[in-house]
């Protein structure tokens, strides 16, 4: 008999995941930079010392995206990328991840954190924020018994983009 340590949790994989599509989002909301009508990521080194002390494990995918252009397709193949090669087979088995990305709660999670991070735009422009405090707010804000209850309806009833969004800022 074969036992092997790699994970078979899906919430667990759809939770990393959401980790590193949350860390692109907040490279591309402090570090894009427009260069005659190209962005392009541009991460000082002191934000990289920041990230290679606070979250080690992303600092790979800051710097694949640091000094390059970037394009919506070309995050979303960064991110898949990313998280294919450090967790798909190396963490968890591999019939995990894409098991986790077509989960209703990832898909629900993910939205959930969009709409955060619509809703607090503003306030998350007016400094920067380190990713650990990005982290926190969207933890905290998740713990709101009016976010819990929206999240629910999404679970439960699939109204995922039917509006009711909770006006929770």
């Amino acid at each position: 008999m074969s036992f092997s340590l790699k994970s078979m949790n899906i919430a667990k994989a759809a939770q990393e995941v959401l980790r590193i599509m949350m860390f692109e989002q907040w490279i591309r909301f402090y570090f894009l930079e427009d260069r005659d009508g190209t962005l392009f990521v541009n991460i000082p080194e002191e934000a990289l010392e920041q990230i290679r002390e606070k979250q080690a494990d992303l600092l790979p995918l800051a710097e694949m995206m640091n000094n390059d252009d970037i394009t919506y397709e070309k995050g979303q193949a960064t991110v898949c990328s990313f998280a294919g090669s450090r967790l798909d087979g190396q963490r968890f088995a591999p019939e995990v991840l894409p098991k986790a990305l077509d989960s209703k709660d990832f898909k629900v999670e993910l939205y959930m954190f969009q709409l955060w991070n619509r809703g607090h735009e503003k306030y998350l422009d007016e400094r920067f924020h380190d990713f650990e405090e990005w982290e926190e707010m969207f933890t905290e804000w998740s713990k709101l018994d009016e976010v819990k209850e929206y999240r629910r309806k999404l679970v439960l009833g699939g109204q995922q983009g039917t509006g009711g969004k909770p006006s929770v800022q």
